[in-house]
């Protein structure tokens, strides 16, 4: 093959990490894979520090290039991070089966996957447990939120246009059909307890990771009150945190400024409260 274009020149000048598919048991035996992208300048035997950075719904991760404003992947590696992109259950990496795997369950078993998989790559001495840090967009945005309600592992976090309230999120989103037949499969409204349980908002207190929040002004899927309910929260107890709200945006940020602008901010977070960790 030839190549014809060199729509960014100036790319390949760049040194980036190498990925590869790993994988891991889960604590219910099941076999779940993910991509681990290494720093740039990785040595073997030494442990570097970890971002987790979850992907969000019905979409997987692979080991084709990673940087775009949903997947920060190469720019973490090329600031020193190993990263983790998890394929948790629920994700399209199994089958069907393992796409629905996580209907009725949202931020359970599929948030074990995730956290059993960091542990995976602490056993291997790949990731420094003193030095790691979470973050996602949409689902990856609310799975983040929910891992630091449930474990001090992590030392940072970034919640992406996430979602903190299944309850004030019911009667908000667009698709409330589509909230009980591809997420829940009953309606809020009947067992609110479950999914009031699954609301990073309902166990804020128990939060001392600091969080980045971030959303578009013009969300039509996740309100931006979701991210200003979490950030509340946060505040209230005194969590090291900062909110950003993008004129304009939705579901995404894409405006060259803003992009540019919040990738810089994920670094900068990161990078203060991850890498000086230990």
């Amino acid at each position: 093959m030839r190549q014809l274009t060199h729509l960014n020149p100036e790319l390949e000048s760049r040194t980036y990490g190498s990925s590869e598919e790993v994988r891991w048991r889960a604590r219910d035996g099941l076999e779940i894979t993910g991509v681990l992208i290494k720093p740039v300048g990785f040595r073997e035997g030494e442990r570097h520090p970890l971002i987790a950075q979850v992907h969000g719904s019905q979409v997987a991760d692979t080991t084709e290039f990673q940087a775009s404003w949903m997947n920060w992947g190469q720019l973490l590696a090329a600031n020193g991070y190993a990263v983790l992109l998890p394929n948790y259950r629920g994700s399209l990496t199994g089958g069907a089966g393992f796409a629905r795997a996580n209907q009725g369950d949202l931020g359970g078993k599929d948030l074990d996957d995730v956290i059993d998989g960091v542990e995976a790559l602490i056993r291997q001495g790949i990731a420094d447990p003193d030095r790691l840090g979470i973050g996602g967009v949409s689902y990856g945005g609310f799975l983040s939120a929910l891992a630091i309600t449930r474990t001090a592992r992590f030392k940072a976090a970034v919640m992406g246009i996430g979602l903190a309230n299944w309850i004030s999120m019911a009667g908000a989103t667009t698709g409330p059909e589509g909230m009980v037949a591809l997420s829940w499969l009953h309606s809020p409204y009947k067992d609110h307890q479950l999914l009031w349980d699954r609301s990073p908002l309902a166990h804020a207190k128990n939060v001392h990771t600091p969080t980045l929040i971030y959303a578009g002004e013009r969300d039509p899927l996740v309100p931006v009150a979701q991210s200003r309910e979490f950030f509340r929260a946060l505040q209230h107890f005194g969590v090291p945190s900062e909110f950003i709200l993008y004129p304009r945006e939705g579901h995404s940020v894409l405006e060259p400024n803003h992009l540019r602008d919040n990738l810089k901010r994920i670094v900068d977070w990161f990078d203060r409260y991850v890498k000086s960790a230990s």
